[in-house]
């Protein structure tokens, strides 16, 4: 059984709270989910302080970077909320329900997502120290717009299906969908990363070089859900007469028909 350890620096008046915790295994962290644009509750995961302890107590959420010291996302000290000493990302974006111990986070992005600390120091004798810390891990979607099919011939056996998505989180992908099932094909993904945003516009094509008509559909999928298009029938390149489905009948076949009947009378 594995133990891990955390360096600690204290310094309860300042903005940055870091501790040395001996754990044996991995902390466990509870999963939260929430969309782009909208609000979630972060709980703390942390036994309930007594009535007399919030006037004294100490609490800091934290969130976890990668190759980062933790950003301050919000501080309750001397009974009151300390905004002074929160990331100014989180200003006016935090709040805390104190009969549970749950952080409200409004105006949710992609840049929330991540690990997220709560630490809870109380006062004994006199110093505060960490009584109690919990974890969880924020996960954050955005839905993306219902994939649009456009078809365009690049020679005379080639037929390209481009499917395209905006404002999605995070990155999908394309599955491919036809009927009857169309195995000489190429798939290509791109994808487009806005670095203020973070959301993704997505195009894939599928390119289509078998004789026959098809039916075909495009879904974008993350991890979270899959969104899908409409389904298209398309005339591939080198189509039989054979191939039509019925009613796909062209002008000319038309034309013959109206000069065959006159022909008759």
């Amino acid at each position: 059984m594995s133990i891990g350890t955390c360096w600690t620096l204290v310094f309860l008046d300042g903005c940055l709270i870091l501790y040395t915790i001996f754990s044996t295994g991995a902390a466990q962290r509870r999963l939260v989910q929430a969309q782009v644009g909208h609000s979630v509750y972060l709980p703390c995961l942390v036994p309930l302080p007594n009535i007399t302890q919030w006037d004294t107590l100490r609490l800091y959420v934290q969130k976890s970077g990668p190759g980062a010291l933790p950003t301050t996302v919000f501080t309750f000290s001397k009974g009151q909320e300390q905004p002074d000493h929160q990331d100014r990302s989180y200003h006016n974006r935090s709040s805390l329900f104190k009969g549970n111990i749950t952080l409200s986070l409004t105006h949710i992005s992609p840049w929330d997502e991540g690990e997220y600390d709560c630490h809870v120091f109380l006062l004994k004798k006199l110093s505060h120290e960490l009584e109690y810390s919990g974890h969880l891990l924020l996960s954050v979607w955005a839905e993306y717009s219902q994939p649009q099919i456009t078809v365009f011939s690049s020679n005379m056996t080639e037929q390209h299906v481009i499917c395209s998505s905006q404002g999605g989180y995070p990155k999908g992908y394309f599955e491919w969908k036809s009927s009857p099932n169309v195995t000489d094909t190429k798939k290509e993904t791109l994808a487009e990363h806005h670095p203020q945003t973070q959301l993704y516009n997505i195009s894939g094509r599928l390119t289509l070089n078998s004789g026959s008509w098809v039916s075909v559909s495009c879904c974008v999928v993350t991890r979270e859900r899959t969104v899908c298009s409409e389904s298209l029938i398309i005339p591939t390149p080198g189509k039989s007469r054979a191939g039509r489905p019925r009613g796909a009948e062209g002008p000319t076949t038309v034309l013959c028909l109206i000069l065959l009947l006159s022909l008759t009378r």
